[in-house]
């Protein structure tokens, strides 16, 4: 027999297992249920508990919890008809290696209460997704959640956009229920497996940061200015186009769209200010920049999230620009400690006290 027959017959029989793992796991024959969005990076029914020693210093010992409900949430709520507030976003929405009790969407809800306006906020975060993640989060994660009817959706959202590859976006473009990407369990497990190498390759993977001095921080980008306006303006096309479309699907629950901006400590997301980041290279966009271009991207971003929400009357909190944040608030170039998420808690809560939202009233 030769290598090639051996070779041959060996993928012959990998194959026919395969087929099997594929029916069952796969959605080829059937729709898609809360067991196949574990896929999707939502881990649903899971309760983990981290060592955080190694990611940022902290009273009451380096063990967090981190819970998502049996729908696949993180949240204090007990049923899905009495949430209120839905946030949506990438991992600075979920925080993976946050208590559960230490969240700012935690932090916001304990406000509101003290506040005398009780809201129930649930977390919907998802490590990595961009806005077309969470137009994919309205197409076939939350219509499994019949019972869930939120007054109001906020999308943190911004930073995930911004640091994004081309190949990503290639796959992002094929997100449909047809696709054989999306019915194919085997190839979401390679897609898991392979983004979080990537992850780690743009440099805002969760690990904890090394100590920076201001030579490490440049207001001069890699790239040329027409680089940096070419790809803002392809950039923002697509980012507004899926910020009203998320819109669109909180109206149709008849919810209110909350956008809030963000920034980080690898750069600077303040539209208002110069652009300003660390030296250090990143692959985004299909070019090499370093974070000084990275602000400049995200800076732009934000302003014209800023004047979406100004022109189409959408409520939107510019957090980018309001708050101001410390080397103590992250424990990476992009994710928050405590101490950050109380700031960002505290600011969703004061904005929040301000906002009419539609349907029932808090209790």
């Amino acid at each position: 027999m030769t290598l090639f027959t051996i070779l041959g017959v060996n993928a012959g029989i990998f194959l026919l297992l395969l087929v099997p793992v594929e029916l069952v796991f796969g959605t080829w024959i059937r729709p898609m249920g809360l067991s196949d969005i574990r896929r999707f990076s939502v881990p649903v029914g899971a309760r983990f508990d981290f060592d955080t020693a190694g990611l940022y210093d902290g009273p009451g010992g380096a063990t967090t919890h981190y819970t998502r409900d049996e729908w696949g949430l993180r949240g204090s709520h007990t049923t899905l008809a009495e949430i209120d507030v839905v946030t949506v976003g990438g991992s600075t929405t979920e925080q993976r290696y946050l208590d559960d009790t230490k969240t700012w969407q935690a932090v916001a809800q304990d406000a509101l209460r003290r506040a005398g306006r009780p809201l129930v906020i649930a977390n919907a975060g998802v490590d990595g997704q961009s806005t077309v993640g969470h137009r994919f989060d309205f197409d076939f994660w939350f219509p499994l959640l019949g019972e869930m009817r939120p007054r109001a959706f906020v999308f943190y959202v911004g930073a995930n956009d911004v640091l994004r590859r081309d190949d990503r976006a290639t796959f992002d473009g094929a997100l449909d229920a047809q696709n054989w990407r999306v019915r194919s369990a085997t190839f979401q497990l390679l897609r898991t497996v392979r983004n979080n190498l990537r992850a780690r390759a743009v440099g805002v993977f969760h690990g904890r940061m090394r100590a920076l001095t201001a030579d490490d921080y440049t207001d001069e980008g890699r790239l040329t200015p027409a680089q940096r306006e070419a790809i803002s303006a392809r950039m923002n096309d697509g980012f507004i186009e899926n910020v009203e479309r998320l819109r669109q699907h909180a109206v149709a629950l008849g919810a209110a769209p909350v956008f809030m901006t963000q920034t980080a400590y690898a750069w600077t997301g303040d539209w208002a200010a110069p652009p300003r980041g660390l030296k250090e290279t990143v692959a985004i966009h299909g070019v090499t920049a370093n974070y000084a271009d990275v602000s400049f991207l995200h800076r732009a971003l934000n302003r014209r999230l800023m004047q979406y929400c100004q022109e189409r009357q959408v409520v939107c909190f510019d957090l980018a620009h309001d708050v101001s944040f410390a080397v103590q608030d992250f424990y990476d170039y992009l994710h928050n400690t405590p101490a950050g998420a109380t700031k960002i808690g505290q600011y969703l809560a004061d904005r929040l006290m301000t906002v009419d939202l539609p349907g029932r009233e808090p209790r």
